[in-house]
């Protein structure tokens, strides 16, 4: 005889609960290939942020860290053409005294082409107390000018904002001997002199020193 409870129920009884415990819904488990829930795609994507930002931020130090390398060259080389030019002129103005005081250009030596400009100059202390923007002697932008009083070609000129911001100082002073480090004070003098050319680079309140170059020369009397 069938178990009237079987039709009722489609099986043998009804369901069986364990005594003390009350049967709540059940929750489906998630199977394979049913995809990522809201927290874990939230994850993944704060995760991909980051990710992308460290990446962003190594690229732009690394790009920065490249032009500051180049600049600092650049501006080494640019001290260097600079010294070579210094030192190449006469120690003294022709018929005066290596020991004049104060040092600087002459009022016989005339006045610059234009700002900036260095042609003038005919003796090394007459580059104490410089400061111009980064030119060439006759005071045309750096890497622009031809040798021959034109412009060079569009592609062999350097880039028009490259220069911004950099400023170019010289210093001359005397030092005494076996303290080459230190310049003597105002009003003093030796037989040495010191040149010294610091480049900096100026933009947005920001001082960044680029390049310094120091050398002594000494005074060696004819005979």
């Amino acid at each position: 005889m069938k178990n009237p409870l079987s039709q009722r129920w489609g099986f043998a009884g009804p369901p069986r609960v364990a005594k003390g415990r009350r049967q709540g819904p059940t929750i489906p488990s998630r199977t394979a290939g049913s995809g990522f829930t809201v927290v874990e795609a939230l994850v993944a994507m704060a995760l991909a942020g980051l990710v992308a930002s460290s990446l962003l931020l190594s690229a732009y130090t690394g790009a920065t860290g490249a032009l500051e390398s180049y600049e600092t060259l650049v501006a080494s080389a640019i001290a260097e053409q600079l010294m070579a030019e210094i030192t190449g002129q006469p120690y003294r103005e022709k018929g005066q005294s290596a020991y004049q005081w104060p040092l600087g250009p002459e009022t016989n030596d005339g006045s610059p082409v234009r700002p900036g400009a260095r042609s003038h100059f005919d003796d090394m202390d007459d580059y104490a107390g410089y400061r111009a923007p980064v030119v060439d002697r006759w005071g045309f932008a750096l890497g622009t000018q031809d040798g021959a009083g034109g412009q060079r070609d569009p592609a062999f000129r350097m880039p028009e904002k490259f220069f911004e911001g950099w400023t170019v100082s010289v210093s001359v002073a005397y030092v005494a001997e076996g303290a080459w480090d230190t310049d003597l004070a105002p009003g003093s003098t030796s037989d040495y002199r010191s040149v010294t050319i610091v480049i900096n680079k100026s933009i947005g309140g920001r001082t960044r020193e680029l390049a310094r170059r120091r050398q002594i020369i000494g005074f060696v009397p004819g005979p």
